[in-house]
């Protein structure tokens, strides 16, 4: 896939805006709700908690404006002040946390290994 203007060129034959290719992913990926990991995270991080709220969850892939996340899965948790430096550069933003992100689920996972087997 390569972007060409306005339009994603997905294959020889196909030209697509990026509201169709967004679409198509849409479909085909759907969006992952996960409510038991945004628990498990606001116990990692009292600071997300409704009652002392200091941090924020962010989607590293998507945007909610755009109602374009994918997945609740890929977020980590910002203050305000990291949130509003995000949206000055989201490149960097993104290759800086992904490493975050995937650490966050892979302590999760971990959680559920531990809770399978009888342990915590």
């Amino acid at each position: 896939m390569k972007q060409t203007g306005a339009m994603l060129k997905y294959t020889d034959n196909e030209m697509w805006t990026s509201k169709q290719y967004h679409l198509k992913c849409q479909n085909e990926l759907g969006f992952e709700k996960a409510p038991h990991y945004h628990k498990y995270l606001e116990e990692q991080f009292p600071g997300l908690k409704k009652e002392n709220k200091t941090l924020f969850v962010h989607h590293i892939l998507g945007s909610a404006s755009a109602r374009k996340k994918y997945t609740d899965y890929l977020v980590v948790p910002l203050t305000l002040e990291e949130h509003a430096k995000v949206h000055k550069n989201l490149p960097f933003w993104f290759m800086m946390y992904l490493p975050k992100a995937i650490k966050l689920l892979n302590g999760y996972v971990i959680h559920l290994e531990d809770k399978l087997n009888g342990e915590k």
